[in-house]
Order: C-alpha cells, then structure tokens, then sequence
C-alpha cells in the first residue's frame, strides 16, 4: 500500500470518529485544514466511507428496522408486565420485547427494588417523527419581495 494510499485509509478511519472532514484530515497527517473537505469530494474516499458504514453496521448489527422495533419496545410498555417484580432475577425472566424497556434498577434507602422504565414520551415522540407524524411549522416573515429586488439589483450592476 502506497503512502498516500496508508493515509487515505487512516482519513476514512478518523472520519468515521465524527464526520468532520477537516479534523479527520489533522488527525490522519495532512498539514493543510481545507485537505479534508477536498478529500471527502473525492468519490474513491465517499466510496471507502460508505464500504466503512456498511461494515459496522453489519458488525453491530444496527439497522434502520432493528433501531425502530427497540424504540417500539421502549414505547409501547404496559406496567402490569412488572407489577411482579422483586428482584434483577425477576428482570432475566422476562420476555426480551418487556425487558428492552427496563434501563435500570437500584435498591432504594428502604431496601425496596426499584425498576426504573424507558421514557414512553420520548421513545414514542422519536418514532412520531420518523413516520412523519408530527410537522413544525416554520413561520418567515419579512420583505417578501427581496427576490425581486436581488433581480433589479442585478441587472442595474450588469449595465
């Protein structure tokens, strides 16, 4: 592997860290700021990043569905599936799609077990916003014709 090409992988390699191009060219070696962006143009390196993605997501088994079926567990838990719970023991024991939504447990001051739940608002606002269900409205105001006085602008400077 030649030396350019070395660096090239260790930029794909420091990019994945943050997707910040720039740094990611500090950190691989190049001296100059701006050889980051000029490096993430080039479609041999995006194909590399992409190859790079694809690769984790396969080793972490990460996918959009799996993502969207744990915030489906964390959202859609029913309390009377942990009314019998005393201990972590009673937490192993039940069934995967009830236990994704258990994040914690601690013995309180008395000595009581506590489960603590995933936030139902959160998990089902998340997945409100991937189907769309939720819009926000962006209101502008402001001198609406500017477009047209860009245009006049324009054509009085190309005179």
């Amino acid at each position: 592997m030649t030396d350019n090409k070395e660096r090239q992988t260790l930029f794909v390699l420091e990019y994945m860290k943050d997707q910040n191009a720039s740094q990611a060219a500090l950190r691989a070696g190049y001296k100059r700021r701006n050889t980051g962006p000029q490096l993430y143009a080039k479609p041999h390196i995006k194909a590399m990043i992409a190859e790079e993605m694809e690769r984790r997501k396969s080793v972490l088994r990460v996918a959009a569905d799996r993502v969207l079926a744990e915030l489906a567990m964390m959202a859609h838990w029913d309390p009377k599936d942990y009314t019998h719970i005393k201990t972590p023991e009673d937490i192993k024991k039940l069934p995967d799609m009830v236990r994704n939504a258990v994040i914690g447990w601690e013995y309180d001051k008395d000595g009581q077990f506590k489960i603590k739940l995933s936030s139902k608002d959160a998990a089902l606002e998340k997945l409100g916003r991937h189907l769309k269900l939720f819009t926000d409205k962006v209101e502008l105001s402001g001198n609406l014709g500017l477009a047209e006085r860009l245009k006049a602008a324009r054509e009085r400077t190309s005179k």
